[in-house]
C-alpha cells in the first residue's frame, strides 16, 4: 500500500539522516578530541530532532516518487553519504563554505535515500510515531533554544568544528548578551609626548615576515632563522604578541595605525589586470583577487607620522595589496615595487632576494641628512611553500611543515644580507615581527585566516638597537600578552615623535628603556574570512566570539595552552569583562 511505502520511506529517511548526523558528532568527540560539557546532550537532541524531520520528508518523497527497493540503491546512496560527510570533515575545514554546504546537502540527501530504500517492511508502520516524536523535539528546540542550547561549550564546538551538524544547530538562534562596555584606551591615547626617547631621531628598520609563528620566531628563531637571530643578538624578544587579524592586509594596516582592525575602515577590494583597486560588492564573484583593503580610511599611519616629523620613509613591496594605491602603505615617500612587478604578479613568486636588494638600494640612496624609516614584508613563507635546497629541502619534499621551514631559511638568508649591509645607518632601531601565524593541523585546518587559535594569530616580535639606548634584554623571551598594533606607539616613543590621537595600542617603550613595566590591557583581534570572529586576550585568558552564531569560547591558556577545552560555562567571572567588551565591538557597524 502507498501509505506503508510512505511510512517506511519516512522512517528510514529519518534514521539515515540521524545516523549520518551521529557520525559527524562522533568525529567531533573522537577525531577532534574536544572536551564536551553537559550541554552535549542538548546538541544531540537538536541534531536528532531536526535531522529526523528532514529525513522524514526526504524519505517520504523518495517513496512516493519511485518506491525503488533495489539493494544496490541503498548501498550506493549510503556510500555517497559517507563519502560526502568524510570530505566535509577532512577537506579544507573552515575554508570555502559553499563547498561544505554542498557536501552537507549531498550527505543528508544520500543518507535519506539510503535509509528509505533499506528500511525493512516490518517497520513500515513506525513512520507516524517517528514523525510525532521528531516534531515534538523539533518544536522544543525552537521554543526554548536558550534553555536547551544556551551559549555553552557544546554549541560552540558544534558551530566551530562539525560540518553537517553545524547547519542543523545554526538554525536555532539563541540570545546574545546585551551588556556594553567601552574598549579600554591607553591613559594617554596619543597627542602627548611619551617617555623620554631612547634614540631621538634614530632610523627605523621594520621587517615583517609573512606567517611567522610565535613558536618559530620567538625564542626558537635561532633554530629556524639562525643568521637573523645572530644579527639581532641582545634584542628584546617577545613571544606572546597577537596580530590584529590572521590575514596580511588587516594585520599590517593595524600595525601601521596603532588600532585594532575592527576600529579601521576596510572594504572588499578587487584588483584588475592593471593593478587598479576597485571596491567589490558583497557576493560579486567576478574577481580572482579580492581582499579587504583600507581604500577610504584616513587614520594616520606610522609612515605619515614619521614623514611629517622629518624621516625619509621607504617601502620595498612584493605583494599587490601593499602597493600604495591600496591604502595600506599610505605615507611612504619612496617605494620600490620591483619584487612584485618582476617576481610576484601571480601571487606565487619568490621575492625574498628581490626585497633584500630593494632594501639595500634604499639604504644606499636615502637622504643622510634625515633619519630613515624602511620597511619590507617578506611573503615567501606564505603558501604555496616552495623547496629551498640551500636549507636541505629537496624538490621532492611534500611535507608542508618541512617546506614552510625551508621558506623561513630562504628569508633568513635574505635578512642576513639586509642586516649586514654597510649602508644601514648605524643608529637604527630594528623590529622583526609577523602579520599572522600558520596552522599545520593543530585544530584540523591549514594555512591562516580562518580561526583565532594561537597557531594562526600569535606571532613573535624582536626589538633591537644597533647603537644601544635600550635597557638590557631580560635574556629569556618576554611572555607578556601584547599586540602588534602596540608597535606604532612604541616606535614613536622610542624616537621621540608625538603619536597621533586615537591610538589604541600601548607603548612598550618604558619597559624597553628600563623605566617602567609593559602594558597590561586586553588585546583585540578579529577574523573576517568566511565568517566573522572577534577575540580578546588578557593575560592568559582568551575569549573568542562569533556573533552570527551566538557562540563563544573561553580558553584558560595557563591550563590549556593548546586551546582544546572551552571553559565558557565554568569560569563566568573571568569571561564576563572580556565578553562585555567584545559584544560592544561586535555591535559597531
Amino acid at each position: 500500500m502507498w501509505r506503508d511505502d510512505v511510512n517506511r520511506g519516512a522512517t528510514g529517511g529519518a534514521a539515515g539522516v540521524v545516523a549520518v548526523s551521529a557520525l559527524d558528532l562522533v568525529a567531533l568527540a573522537v577525531h577532534d578530541g574536544l572536551t564536551l560539557d553537559s550541554g552535549w546532550g542538548a546538541v544531540v537532541v537538536a541534531c536528532v530532532s531536526l535531522g529526523a524531520l528532514v529525513g522524514l520528508g526526504l524519505g517520504a518523497l523518495w517513496s512516493v516518487a519511485g518506491r525503488t527497493r533495489e539493494p544496490i540503491i541503498a548501498v550506493l546512496a549510503g556510500a555517497m553519504a559517507l563519502g560526502a560527510l568524510l570530505a566535509d570533515i577532512f577537506v579544507l575545514p573552515r575554508l570555502y563554505p559553499l563547498l561544505h554546504l554542498g557536501l552537507a546537502a549531498v550527505a543528508v540527501l544520500s543518507a535519506a535515500v539510503a535509509g528509505a530504500t533499506a528500511w525493512p517492511p516490518s517497520g513500515a508502520r513506525a513512520g507516524f510515531p517517528v514523525a510525532g516524536v521528531a516534531a515534538a523535539l523539533g518544536l522544543w528546540v525552537w521554543v526554548a533554544p536558550d534553555a536547551l542550547l544556551g551559549q555553552g561549550a557544546s554549541r560552540q564546538a558544534v558551530m566551530d568544528r562539525t560540518r553537517l551538524a553545524r547547519h542543523v544547530v545554526s538554525q536555532v538562534q539563541t540570545s546574545v548578551a546585551s551588556e556594553e562596555c567601552a574598549w579600554p584606551s591607553p591613559p594617554t591615547a596619543g597627542g602627548e609626548p611619551g617617555t623620554l626617547p631612547a634614540r631621538p631621531r634614530a632610523s627605523i628598520l621594520l621587517l615583517t615576515v609573512d606567517a611567522l609563528r610565535a613558536d618559530h620566531g620567538g625564542a626558537a628563531l635561532a633554530q629556524f632563522m639562525p643568521k637573523t637571530a645572530a644579527r639581532l643578538a641582545g634584542a628584546w624578544v617577545f613571544d606572546r604578541v597577537y596580530a590584529a587579524a590572521p590575514r596580511t592586509n588587516e594585520s599590517v594596516y593595524s600595525l601601521f595605525t596603532g588600532r585594532p582592525a575592527p576600529m579601521l575602515a576596510f572594504a572588499q577590494v578587487g584588483v584588475d589586470a592593471e593593478d587598479r583597486f576597485v571596491p567589490v560588492a558583497v557576493g560579486e564573484g567576478s574577481w580572482k583577487r579580492r581582499h579587504p583593503a583600507p581604500l577610504g580610511d584616513i587614520t594616520p599611519t606610522l609612515a605619515e607620522t614619521l614623514g611629517r616629523a622629518g624621516w625619509d620613509t621607504f617601502a620595498a613591496i612584493g605583494y599587490v595589496y601593499l602597493l600604495p594605491a591600496a591604502g595600506i602603505t599610505r605615507g611612504f615617500e619612496r617605494t620600490d615595487d620591483t619584487a612584485y612587478q618582476r617576481h610576484n604578479r601571480d601571487n606565487a613568486g619568490i621575492t625574498s632576494d628581490a626585497l633584500a636588494d630593494a632594501l639595500i638600494k634604499g639604504f644606499a640612496t636615502h637622504d643622510r641628512a634625515r633619519p630613515l624609516f624602511a620597511w619590507a614584508h617578506f611573503m615567501d613563507p606564505h603558501a604555496p611553500y616552495r623547496p629551498y635546497e640551500p636549507a636541505g629541502v629537496s624538490p621532492d619534499e611534500t611535507d608542508a611543515l618541512t617546506l614552510y621551514r625551508g621558506e623561513l631559511r630562504r628569508v633568513d638568508d635574505a635578512l642576513d644580507r639586509v642586516l649586514g649591509d654597510p649602508a644601514l645607518p648605524e643608529d637604527t632601531l630594528v623590529v622583526l615581527t609577523s602579520d599572522h601565524g600558520e596552522e599545520f593541523g593543530e585544530h584540523g585546518g591549514a594555512y591562516h585566516g580562518t580561526t583565532l587559535f594561537d597557531e594562526q594569530i600569535r606571532v613573535p616580535a624582536w626589538v633591537w638597537s644597533r647603537a644601544g639606548g635600550l635597557a638590557p634584554s631580560p635574556g629569556a623571551s618576554v611572555s607578556a600578552t601584547l599586540a602588534t598594533y602596540d608597535l606604532m606607539p612604541t616606535l614613536l616613543d622610542l624616537v621621540g615623535v608625538v603619536a597621533p590621537s586615537g591610538i589604541i595600542g600601548r607603548s612598550w617603550a618604558p619597559a624597553l628603556m628600563g623605566r617602567g613595566a609593559l602594558p597590561e590591557a586586553p588585546v583585540l583581534m578579529t577574523s573576517t574570512l568566511h565568517r566573522t570572529l572577534f577575540g580578546a586576550a588578557a593575560g592568559l585568558d582568551k575569549l573568542v566570539f562569533e556573533p552570527a552564531a551566538g557562540v563563544a569560547a573561553y580558553y584558560d591558556l595557563a591550563q590549556d595552552p593548546v586551546e582544546r577545552a572551552n571553559r565558557i560555562d565554568a569560569a563566568p567571572e573571568r569571561v564576563a569583562p572580556l565578553a562585555c567588551q567584545l559584544s560592544t565591538v561586535a555591535r559597531k557597524p
